[in-house]
């Protein structure tokens, strides 16, 4: 069942175990909201294990939450995007900025390049020498696979963007911070701690792979209970040592060391930079946490909660990250409003008119266009049958007399000399492809171990010298040779 409505943009975040579904219209107002669970085996780490199942799910939840919009600004799992942060010629722009970090992001994420959706921004640019540039990127079959989904049920994806600049959007979009903020997401499979500066820009963004669901079988294991009474105990104590004894709050302070430490070095690191802390996710809620990390980190810590949530009146810490996409799709143009991990071939084209046009005065501009054509037409008419005057009988035109023209003698033919054919030894041509990069590297060797000489671009030819096993050896310019994957070219031959 296919979801018809007007183009109104709404966020969606998808976690392994919920979905949630957030609409706002202008000034950041809740419009709709709505939230259902997932069973175990429909999402996973961000991958998902059966489409019809979560496309059931994505209906279920805009049907329950009253959604009336098929645009859609949707966010990745941190865990699944790799962010960097490259410090590059302050000269370099447009494509030779864009080249330089393909370059730099070869050398740093584990994966090809040709594997990966990326985007970038420049954050600071402020010195003659360099400029900082933000690279976030993400396996493409993780972002072609929630396409899939979502034109199941009929919607139409403005952007991706990972969860940390959702909350960042959410959080401190209108807020005036002297210092930076960080911001800890303590979800149910993973913790991401993130480091925004005084300026909103994310700094650093790192992953530990301990959360909720570790915390509740710890306890379950720990106190020989079952998983469901360890899941109660986890919420109601939480770190409060004056419940069960204090025994769920110490088990509970051992298995957040790791955040705690990670958290530590990053403060350590930025310094005076950090400011203050805040915790979002669902985890985040559990009693006396805030105030555990105040203690250890000897800094201000809070529960992170959007001035929008406050809208939600229960539960509203679980709809900060969907906040913040909802409010992305309040912008207007919101695939251009941050870093978006969608291809650019699915991205919507800009309109002519703009949506409120378009929604509420498309007709009364058409009246006023129709009302100008029709004077104008009404102008012609008058001008022609009324106005203009009537043309005069031409007067009789003489023929001139044609004097006799003299008879030019016909030249001889020259005899046309026979051209010289010069023939060369045909040479076979590769001629490069299109591919994914809109470009191919040329390597020493015929194997992708070999390290890289050069890139060439789609329609370019160049002499074959060889062939082995897949690969073609070409002829590049001054004399130098290197070797391309066949699959992205043809031959002349």
């Amino acid at each position: 069942m296919a979801i018809l409505s007007k183009k109104l943009t709404f966020g969606l975040d998808i976690s392994d175990f919920s979905i949630e579904a957030l609409q706002l219209r202008g000034k950041g107002k809740l419009k709709a909201f709505g939230r259902v669970t997932l069973k175990e085996g429909i999402v996973k780490d961000g991958f998902i294990l059966n489409n019809e199942k979560l496309a059931e799910k994505i209906e279920e939840v805009i049907s329950k939450a009253k959604i009336k919009g098929d645009r859609v600004v949707l966010s990745l799992p941190e865990s699944k995007i790799f962010t960097h942060l490259f410090k590059l010629p302050s000269d370099l722009k447009g494509e030779r900025l864009k080249m330089a970090i393909i370059s730099e992001a070869e050398k740093t994420i584990p994966l090809d390049i040709a594997r990966v959706y990326w985007d970038y921004q420049v954050v600071s640019s402020k010195s003659k020498e360099s400029q900082l540039v933000l690279f976030m990127g993400t396996l493409k079959e993780v972002v072609d696979d929630y396409l899939e989904v979502l034109e199941k049920v009929g919607l139409e994806a403005v952007a991706f963007e990972a969860e940390s600049m959702a909350l960042r959007r959410a959080l401190l979009k209108d807020s005036r911070f002297k210092k930076g903020v960080m911001i800890i997401d303590i979800g149910a499979r993973v913790t991401n701690i993130s480091f925004f500066n005084k300026n909103s820009v994310l700094m650093e963004s790192t992953i530990v792979p301990i959360a909720g669901n570790h915390f509740t079988e710890v306890i379950a294991k720990k106190l020989k209970i079952s998983t469901s009474k360890a899941e109660k105990l986890k919420k109601k104590c939480g770190l409060n040592e004056k419940k069960e004894k204090g025994k769920p709050a110490k088990i509970l302070e051992k298995e957040l060391q790791p955040v705690i430490k990670k958290t530590r070095e990053l403060t350590k690191h930025y310094g005076q930079a950090v400011g203050r802390v805040f915790l979002v996710g669902g985890s985040a809620r559990l009693p006396k946490l805030a105030k555990y990390f105040s203690l250890n980190l000897g800094l201000k810590v809070d529960i992170g909660i959007s001035p929008v949530a406050g809208q939600l009146k229960r539960k509203s810490i679980l709809y900060n990250t969907v906040i913040g996409l909802a409010l992305r799709g309040l912008e207007r143009k919101p695939a251009k409003a941050g870093m978006n991990l969608l291809p650019k071939v699915v991205r919507p084209k800009p309109s002519l008119v703009s949506k409120r046009v378009q929604r509420k005065k498309l007709f009364p501009y058409l009246i006023v266009i129709f009302g100008i054509l029709a004077f104008i037409l009404l102008g012609w008419v008058v001008y022609t049958f009324v106005v203009r005057p009537l043309p005069k009988e031409p007067l009789p035109v003489k023929s001139p007399e044609v004097a006799p023209q003299e008879e030019i003698p016909e030249e001889e033919p020259i005899e046309e000399k026979p051209s010289l054919e010069i023939t060369e030894e045909e040479v076979v041509k590769v001629i490069i492809r299109e591919t994914e990069t809109g470009w191919l590297n040329v390597r020493k060797g015929p194997d992708t171990s070999h390290s890289i000489l050069t890139k060439i671009y789609p329609g370019e030819s160049y002499p074959l010298l060889d062939e082995f096993d897949n690969w073609y050896k070409i002829k590049l310019e001054e004399g130098k040779e290197g070797w391309i994957a066949s699959r992205y070219a043809t031959t002349t031959e």
